[in-house]
């Protein structure tokens, strides 16, 4: 718990100025180019103010306008000019590590903030709109998503990123994710992982709706393993597979042949009948 803070309070800990021009940068660039320009003609008109004729407490109020105004109607612009820079440097970003991702071993070799990107980028290249949170923002959830079904129609998709190496991401994480889609009355979550799932994960994910994709489905989705002739979709509905509970291995969708609950679907051991590790649907 003591090394999470650790690492939670470096990764969030920022100075003002920093904090806001990543706010900037999730916006458009467009239009932090005209918010740049309209803080400057705002800024300098009051820092032109006329207070010849202002007395009393009136002045003082009025020189403090002054001074605030003449240092803000460059520092203003910069954070939004700076902004759009950033912006357009994580574009770059994106699309740089989208290219050079290519296996699941490459994919855990990145950072937590490019596994973020990738996440990003490949959500945009799905036709989402995407919006990059900042840190610790909108109660850790890292991405927004907003897909328009129709002219009046629109999902929104909260996504947290688990970018973890070595253990598997346990039931905890998605309870969380799932409290916050409910507190926020969000259409659905969705928890990212460049590594595995635990099997309470997956059920309890079965059961709120919570959509889960691992490693190995992010594997199939690189556009530099997919094929021409087998292009993947990124299908925010796609059920995880999960591990055999007996030896571990893959498990496959079946469906019941005889007994009293024929016709049902399940999970079984794709090491059948060499393992007969089954899990319900």
């Amino acid at each position: 718990m003591r090394r999470y803070r650790r690492r939670y309070w470096k990764r969030n800990r920022k100075p003002n100025l920093v904090s806001l021009i990543d706010a900037a940068s999730l916006l458009p660039w467009w239009i932090s180019l005209v918010l740049a320009l309209i803080s400057y003609l705002v800024f300098n008109h009051f820092s032109q103010a006329n207070i010849e004729y202002v007395s009393g407490n009136g002045s003082i109020g009025i020189i403090l306008l002054k001074g605030f105004s003449s240092i803000f109607q460059y520092i203003a612009p910069v954070i939004f000019i700076a902004g759009t820079f950033v912006s357009f440097i994580k574009q770059l970003k994106r699309k740089s590590v989208l290219t050079r991702v290519n296996n699941l071993q490459a994919l855990s070799l990145l950072s937590w903030r490019e596994f973020e990107l990738l996440i990003s980028e490949m959500f945009r290249q799905q036709g989402y709109q995407v919006k990059e949170t900042q840190a610790g923002a909108d109660g850790g959830v890292d991405i927004i998503l907003s897909n328009c079904m129709s002219s009046r129609q629109e999902q929104i998709f909260y996504v947290q990123c688990k970018h973890w190496k070595k253990q598997k991401v346990g039931v905890k994480e998605v309870r969380e994710l799932n409290g916050i889609v409910a507190a926020k009355g969000i259409n659905n979550g969705i928890l990212v992982t460049s590594g595995r799932f635990t099997a309470e994960a997956i059920n309890f994910a079965d059961e709120s709706g919570i959509k889960l994709i691992d490693g190995k489905g992010l594997n199939r989705l690189l556009p530099n393993v997919a094929s021409e002739n087998r292009k993947e979709t990124l299908n925010i509905n796609e059920q995880v597979v999960p591990d055999c509970p007996r030896c571990g291995s893959l498990m496959q969708k079946k469906t019941a042949r005889q007994g009293k609950f024929k016709g049902n679907e399940f999970w079984g051991c794709s090491r059948f009948p060499g393992c007969k590790g089954i899990r319900n649907i």
